[in-house]
């Protein structure tokens, strides 16, 4: 029996945002964390890395991860300690690149 307008199975409903936990945050390991970005991908074994931009309000974070044997993070050109960047709103474009042995 057909039942135009009416969406399709239940579990169709939150498919996208189990995709999107999956995805997101559990394979490219990009998690908002309050007013924090957290990165820690844990890629598959066959890709070299991945780009990915993340909007936060007007701002724009580039993230660039790269499988290497050492591991670095660079935030806007400068070495940092830290994968988990502090988000801020000041309209401009920012660059995340990674280093990941993982």
């Amino acid at each position: 029996e057909s039942f135009p307008g009416r969406g399709g199975w239940t579990w169709y409903t939150g498919s996208a945002g189990w995709f999107y936990r999956v995805g997101v945050q559990d394979i490219l390991g990009i998690k908002k964390q309050g007013n924090k970005l957290k990165i820690d991908p844990r890629m598959p074994i066959a890709w070299d890395g991945f780009r990915a931009i993340y909007k936060y309000m007007n701002t724009t974070y580039n993230i660039e991860v790269i499988r290497k044997n050492k591991e670095k993070v660079i935030f806007d050109n400068k070495n940092i300690i830290s994968s988990t960047i502090n988000l801020i709103d000041d309209e401009k474009e920012h660059t995340i690149v990674i280093h990941t042995n993982k």
